[in-house]
Protein backbone atom coordinates (compact mmCIF):
# COMPACT_ATOMS: atom_id res chain seq x y z
CA UNK A 1 0.00 0.00 0.00
CA UNK A 2 2.84 2.37 0.78
CA UNK A 3 4.22 1.77 -2.73
CA UNK A 4 0.82 2.83 -4.10
CA UNK A 5 1.04 6.16 -2.25
CA UNK A 6 -0.97 5.44 0.89
CA UNK A 7 0.46 7.10 4.00
CA UNK A 8 -1.81 5.99 6.84
CA UNK A 9 -0.90 2.28 6.75
CA UNK A 10 -0.84 0.11 9.87
CA UNK A 11 -0.17 -3.60 10.44
CA UNK A 12 -2.25 -5.56 12.94
CA UNK A 13 -0.33 -8.64 14.08
CA UNK A 14 -3.43 -10.83 14.54
CA UNK A 15 -4.41 -10.30 10.91
CA UNK A 16 -7.34 -8.95 8.94
CA UNK A 17 -9.89 -11.69 9.79
CA UNK A 18 -9.40 -11.10 13.53
CA UNK A 19 -9.61 -7.32 13.07
CA UNK A 20 -12.91 -7.72 11.19
CA UNK A 21 -14.29 -10.04 13.92
CA UNK A 22 -13.66 -7.22 16.38
CA UNK A 23 -15.81 -4.96 14.19
CA UNK A 24 -12.97 -2.53 13.47
CA UNK A 25 -13.00 -0.29 10.40
CA UNK A 26 -10.46 -1.25 7.74
CA UNK A 27 -11.02 1.48 5.17
CA UNK A 28 -12.41 4.97 4.85
CA UNK A 29 -15.46 3.45 3.20
CA UNK A 30 -16.28 1.50 6.36
CA UNK A 31 -16.17 4.52 8.69
CA UNK A 32 -19.48 5.44 10.28
CA UNK A 33 -21.05 8.36 8.47
CA UNK A 34 -23.53 10.77 10.02
CA UNK A 35 -27.17 10.01 9.29
CA UNK A 36 -28.60 11.96 6.40
CA UNK A 37 -32.12 12.71 5.29
CA UNK A 38 -30.95 12.73 1.68
CA UNK A 39 -32.22 9.78 -0.36
CA UNK A 40 -29.64 7.11 -1.12
CA UNK A 41 -28.33 7.14 -4.67
CA UNK A 42 -29.42 4.17 -6.72
CA UNK A 43 -26.63 1.74 -7.45
CA UNK A 44 -25.48 2.12 -11.02
CA UNK A 45 -25.91 -0.80 -13.42
CA UNK A 46 -23.70 -0.92 -16.52
CA UNK A 47 -23.70 -3.78 -19.03
CA UNK A 48 -25.73 -5.85 -16.56
CA UNK A 49 -23.16 -5.33 -13.79
CA UNK A 50 -23.85 -3.51 -10.53
CA UNK A 51 -20.92 -1.14 -10.02
CA UNK A 52 -19.10 -0.91 -6.71
CA UNK A 53 -18.33 2.19 -4.66
CA UNK A 54 -14.67 2.20 -5.74
CA UNK A 55 -13.63 2.94 -9.31
CA UNK A 56 -13.34 -0.21 -11.42
CA UNK A 57 -15.08 -2.51 -8.95
CA UNK A 58 -18.23 -4.53 -9.16
CA UNK A 59 -20.53 -4.33 -6.14
CA UNK A 60 -19.05 -7.12 -4.05
CA UNK A 61 -22.12 -8.47 -2.29
CA UNK A 62 -24.19 -8.26 -5.48
CA UNK A 63 -21.52 -10.05 -7.52
CA UNK A 64 -21.05 -12.73 -4.84
CA UNK A 65 -24.79 -13.46 -4.98
CA UNK A 66 -25.08 -13.39 -8.79
CA UNK A 67 -21.80 -14.38 -10.48
CA UNK A 68 -22.90 -17.91 -11.35
CA UNK A 69 -25.86 -16.64 -13.40
CA UNK A 70 -24.32 -13.77 -15.40
CA UNK A 71 -24.18 -14.98 -19.02
CA UNK A 72 -22.66 -11.71 -20.25
CA UNK A 73 -19.66 -11.94 -17.86
CA UNK A 74 -16.35 -13.74 -18.19
CA UNK A 75 -14.56 -14.07 -14.87
CA UNK A 76 -10.79 -14.04 -15.29
CA UNK A 77 -8.62 -15.51 -12.52
CA UNK A 78 -5.38 -13.51 -12.71
CA UNK A 79 -3.44 -15.78 -10.32
CA UNK A 80 -0.84 -18.37 -11.30
CA UNK A 81 -1.93 -21.59 -13.04
CA UNK A 82 -0.99 -23.58 -9.92
CA UNK A 83 -3.26 -21.41 -7.76
CA UNK A 84 -6.06 -21.64 -10.33
CA UNK A 85 -5.75 -25.43 -10.43
CA UNK A 86 -6.55 -25.66 -6.69
CA UNK A 87 -9.73 -23.68 -7.16
CA UNK A 88 -11.35 -20.63 -8.73
CA UNK A 89 -14.75 -19.03 -9.12
CA UNK A 90 -17.16 -21.11 -11.20
CA UNK A 91 -16.66 -20.46 -14.92
CA UNK A 92 -13.41 -18.53 -14.48
CA UNK A 93 -10.65 -18.75 -17.06
CA UNK A 94 -7.02 -18.33 -16.02
CA UNK A 95 -4.83 -15.59 -17.47
CA UNK A 96 -1.87 -14.87 -15.18
CA UNK A 97 -1.64 -11.09 -15.42
CA UNK A 98 1.69 -10.72 -13.64
CA UNK A 99 3.61 -12.67 -16.29
CA UNK A 100 2.40 -10.71 -19.32
CA UNK A 101 2.98 -7.26 -20.77
CA UNK A 102 -0.07 -5.00 -20.73
CA UNK A 103 -0.53 -5.42 -24.49
CA UNK A 104 -0.23 -9.24 -24.36
CA UNK A 105 -2.56 -9.41 -21.36
CA UNK A 106 -5.28 -7.41 -23.14
CA UNK A 107 -4.85 -9.52 -26.29
CA UNK A 108 -5.83 -12.63 -24.27
CA UNK A 109 -8.96 -11.09 -22.75
CA UNK A 110 -12.38 -11.98 -24.21
CA UNK A 111 -13.77 -9.14 -26.32
CA UNK A 112 -17.41 -10.28 -26.47
CA UNK A 113 -18.22 -10.18 -22.74
CA UNK A 114 -17.84 -8.03 -19.67
CA UNK A 115 -14.59 -9.06 -17.95
CA UNK A 116 -14.33 -9.29 -14.15
CA UNK A 117 -10.93 -10.08 -12.64
CA UNK A 118 -10.52 -12.09 -9.45
CA UNK A 119 -7.57 -13.28 -7.37
CA UNK A 120 -7.25 -14.44 -3.76
CA UNK A 121 -7.64 -11.11 -1.97
CA UNK A 122 -8.40 -8.35 -4.50
CA UNK A 123 -4.89 -6.92 -4.84
CA UNK A 124 -3.77 -8.72 -8.00
CA UNK A 125 -7.23 -8.24 -9.51
CA UNK A 126 -6.90 -4.48 -8.98
CA UNK A 127 -3.40 -4.56 -10.52
CA UNK A 128 -4.82 -6.52 -13.48
CA UNK A 129 -7.41 -3.78 -13.99
CA UNK A 130 -4.60 -1.20 -14.16
CA UNK A 131 -2.66 -3.40 -16.58
CA UNK A 132 -5.77 -3.80 -18.77
CA UNK A 133 -6.21 -0.03 -18.82
CA UNK A 134 -2.54 0.44 -19.74
CA UNK A 135 -2.91 -2.15 -22.51
CA UNK A 136 -5.91 -0.41 -24.09
CA UNK A 137 -8.79 -2.61 -22.90
CA UNK A 138 -12.36 -1.35 -23.16
CA UNK A 139 -12.69 -0.10 -19.58
CA UNK A 140 -16.46 0.23 -19.89
CA UNK A 141 -16.54 -3.59 -19.88
CA UNK A 142 -13.62 -4.35 -17.52
CA UNK A 143 -13.88 -4.54 -13.72
CA UNK A 144 -12.48 -6.33 -10.70
CA UNK A 145 -14.00 -8.21 -7.77
CA UNK A 146 -12.48 -6.96 -4.50
CA UNK A 147 -12.84 -9.94 -2.19
CA UNK A 148 -10.97 -12.61 -0.26
CA UNK A 149 -11.55 -15.99 -1.89
CA UNK A 150 -10.67 -19.45 -0.67
CA UNK A 151 -11.63 -21.90 -3.40
CA UNK A 152 -11.48 -25.65 -3.75
CA UNK A 153 -12.55 -26.61 -7.23
CA UNK A 154 -15.37 -24.22 -8.14
CA UNK A 155 -16.67 -23.95 -4.57
CA UNK A 156 -15.49 -20.72 -2.95
CA UNK A 157 -15.70 -19.19 0.47
CA UNK A 158 -15.99 -15.47 -0.34
CA UNK A 159 -15.55 -12.52 2.02
CA UNK A 160 -16.19 -9.25 0.20
CA UNK A 161 -13.74 -6.47 1.06
CA UNK A 162 -15.05 -3.10 2.23
CA UNK A 163 -14.89 -0.23 -0.25
CA UNK A 164 -11.77 1.88 0.12
CA UNK A 165 -13.94 4.97 0.02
Amino acid sequence: LIAKGYTNVKVYAAGMPEWKKLGKATTGGSAKKPASDAPKAEAKMVNGIKLGADEGTVDGEWFKANYKTLANVQIVDVRSPSEHKVGAMAGAINIEAGKLSAKDFVAKLPKDKVVVFHCASGGRAMEALEKAKEGGADMSKTYYFDANLNCTGSECKIEVNEPLG
